[in-house]
């Protein structure tokens, strides 16, 4: 192997969560490899590049500061990264017992490095999916007891284990499932259950009733927000490129020690995120921002999409998709996108895989083809995809995501209306505020929690200040219509 040869090191974050003197360190070594920026992951994990010859002095650096990585790319049943929702705490709605504190106590009981990819969340919340491992473990309504959704490949359904787990057997029971996971790949839930059932024991509960894994939209996790426990901030972090300068995260650092910050999160939307931020201090992240030249206010046709790790064509894509939108002022709000790579879990509501394809002089495929594909009610919680079309020319995708948009906002709005109307009550003309520039819109009936407007609050008594969620449009831009006028509107 060339010495000059790049390789991909992979830091694992337990969680998702750095503090930020041991992210300061693990930028030092990012400088030792002789790189400037680093990337995030979509397990919540941090990659940075570091040539063949440097690889023995970043092997001891990691050593001293005692962090896991992998060498990304490298064949074999690999190290996986814990992803976990604890990003979402005190940020979002969530299960009434869980907060910050039990992440922790769940993640600190995990004395081995799984080669499982397991999944710790709250069902409450949806910035972080929920169904995106193997072993999915998903907090129920009783305290310290959580379901287990097992998903063996990414092309099966996955299975629901026959009772509930406490949160002090969550680690034993993922390293026994890791330990016997070859003769799991026969037999169905029950065997597993019985073939455990004589091997180990564990504080279990009869489940009571199945969780939610309802459709829910996608959290906003760009710019500064309101903590729900606090009178404190959050930030989040986005960069288009996904590449984050080492100067502006090593200032970043120095910022949190110097205003007791505990923990920086990682996202898996190749984001970050801060929280508990001093309402004395955002004039510091302001200036920090500022400096840098960062901008917060990046569209959702950007943010709401994954992308293979360092793949040009998928991101070219991205670029051509995303201008074509903004071009026509296509409304995404409450989807996602990914384009698919091999061997990775699909956690998105749009999902574009590339069949074939002749690249010419490095640039987009002149010949490249394309399966799109939905999830089943657009809700990537249920891990399960339709066939949209199955052979798209690249060119053409645009279009054809456009019109399934508009299959989703027909769809959604009339499950909405169903849901919403009581079934004696012949009246289905229900009354809500659309914003004319995005066409998002203000329900009175569930207003907008995640924005501390409860719901039934009437759109009437909303202040003057109040601005569009998805385009900050002033409250006068917003005009009363009904919903049947907004089906019938998606459906032309």
């Amino acid at each position: 192997m060339s010495l000059g040869k790049k390789q991909t090191i992979r830091v694992l974050a337990k969680g998702g969560i750095l503090t930020p003197s041991h992210l300061s360190r693990i930028l030092e070594i990012v400088r030792l490899a002789g790189s400037s920026k680093v990337h995030f992951g979509s397990r919540q994990d941090l990659l940075f590049e570091v040539k063949q010859s440097r690889m023995s002095k970043i092997q001891t650096a990691f050593k001293k500061i005692d962090s896991d990585y992998i060498v990304y790319g490298n064949k074999g049943l690999r190290s996986q990264n814990i992803v976990s929702s604890y990003v979402s705490a005190d940020i979002m709605n969530s299960t009434s017992w869980l907060s910050s504190g039990n992440y922790l106590y769940v993640l600190e009981r995990f004395n081995y490095q799984p080669k499982l990819r397991v999944n710790i969340a709250d069902p409450e919340q949806s910035l972080v999916p929920i169904m995106f491992g193997q072993l999915n473990f998903i907090a129920s309504p009783i305290e310290h007891y959580w379901y287990l959704y097992i998903r063996r490949t990414d092309d099966e359904i996955p299975v629901r284990w026959p009772v509930m787990i406490h949160s002090d057997d969550i680690c034993l029971l993922a390293e026994s499932f890791e330990r016997f996971w070859a003769d799991f790949k026969r037999g169905n839930v029950s065997d597993w259950f019985e073939f455990l059932r004589h091997r180990i024991e564990y504080n279990n509960r009869k489940i009571e009733s199945e969780p939610r894994l309802d459709f829910k939209h996608s959290h906003d996790y760009e710019g500064f927000g309101k903590m729900h426990a606090s009178k404190n901030y959050w930030a989040g972090l986005y960069w288009r490129n996904n590449e984050y300068e080492i100067d502006f995260l090593e200032e970043l650092c120095a910022l949190c020690l110097r205003t007791g910050i505990s923990k920086i999160c990682i996202t898996p939307w190749k984001s970050f995120m801060v929280k508990e931020i001093a309402e004395k201090d955002l004039v510091h992240w302001d200036l920090l921002l500022g400096k840098f030249g960062i901008n917060m206010r990046h569209s959702s046709f950007d943010m709401n999409w994954h992308l293979p790790f360092k793949n040009k064509t998928a991101l070219r894509l991205k670029r051509l998709i995303v201008k074509a939108f903004d071009r026509v002022d296509v409304c995404v709000y409450g989807l996602t996108f990914g384009i698919k790579a091999k061997n990775d879990f699909s956690f998105y509501s749009i999902q574009l895989e590339r069949r074939f394809g002749i690249k010419l002089f490095n640039r987009l495929d002149v010949f490249a083809v394309y399966k799109i594909r939905y999830a089943k009610n657009f809700n990537p919680n249920l891990c399960e995809y339709i066939t949209y079309s199955p052979f798209v020319p690249w060119y053409r995708i645009p279009t054809e995501l456009q019109k399934l948009t508009l299959k989703f906002y027909s769809q959604y709005l009339q499950h909405s209306e169903i849901v919403e109307t009581e079934p004696e009550k012949k009246e289905t003309k229900i009354l809500v505020y659309q914003c004319e520039h995005c066409q998002s819109v203000y329900d009175e009936k569930k207003g907008m929690i995640a924005f501390d407007i409860p719901a039934g609050t009437k759109f009437d008594k909303l202040p003057q200040t109040f601005k569009c969620q998805l385009c900050d449009a002033p409250k006068a831009d917003f005009k009363p219509v009904y919903y049947d006028q907004l089906v019938k509107n998606a459906q032309e």
